[in-house]
């Protein structure tokens, strides 16, 4: 799906998010995942072949030279069909949050969706049973890092819970006033450019030096 390198724990060391397709509540799930998780295949004991699991995966840089797993914990192991991930530091803060877009053209992991389509007198009329089902709009996620991995949902504070379909291919953060406003374009199928715009950002612009990032990585 997506993915983005983030220093999430403020240690000098960028860790990784790799998004799926979870859903964020009880009946989405049941609808899409739930059946994709049970035909899943438990390896074999003795196995080195890893188990999967259709969450989101923040991977933590212990800087010993692995990775722990911490999507759960830190209560991102779910953000929808998400596509663009973006870690920035939208409040000036000093810490890193996190902005996920998501969306589908139609929901074509839908298990009904699915059993209508293979129901279908030809290959043609399966296909237009997808074109003809409703777009797969989904609400956009914001989450401010509190620190010590515990994220508070503030997308409707922050005014990025726009709902839509977006594959975020063009997703990007950048300060585009002399106020320091943080502006997020976003890439809508079948609609206009959006750009979500955060308010003033409530420190100024420091400048730190990580001792583990000399080529100008994570750089305020």
């Amino acid at each position: 799906m997506g993915s983005d390198l983030g220093d999430v724990t403020n240690e000098g060391r960028l860790g990784l998010l790799v998004t799926d397709m979870a859903g964020t509540d009880h009946v989405e799930d049941q609808r899409a995942m739930a059946e994709t998780r049970a035909r899943m295949r438990v390896p074999e004991e003795g196995s080195s072949e890893v188990r999967q699991f259709p969450f989101n995966a923040l991977y933590l840089n212990t800087g010993t030279g692995r990775c722990l797993e911490a999507a759960q914990l830190a209560g991102l192991a779910a953000t929808d069909w998400t596509w663009a991930p973006i870690w920035e530091d939208f409040d000036n803060d000093g810490r890193v949050d996190l902005f996920a877009t998501n969306g589908m053209f139609r929901e074509i992991h839908n298990q009904d969706l699915i059993a209508r389509r293979g129901m279908a007198a030809s290959k043609l009329e399966g296909e237009q049973v997808v074109r003809n089902s409703p777009v797969f709009a989904e609400t956009h996620f914001a989450f401010r890092n509190l620190g010590d991995l515990r994220f508070e949902n503030v997308s409707s504070a922050w005014g990025l819970d726009q709902k839509g379909v977006s594959f975020g291919r063009r997703s990007a953060t950048s300060t585009m006033t002399a106020t320091w406003t943080w502006c997020t374009p976003i890439i809508r199928v079948g609609d206009v450019a959006a750009q979500r715009q955060r308010h003033r950002a409530p420190h100024h612009l420091r400048a730190a030096r990580h001792a583990l990032q000399r080529f100008g990585v994570g750089r305020r």
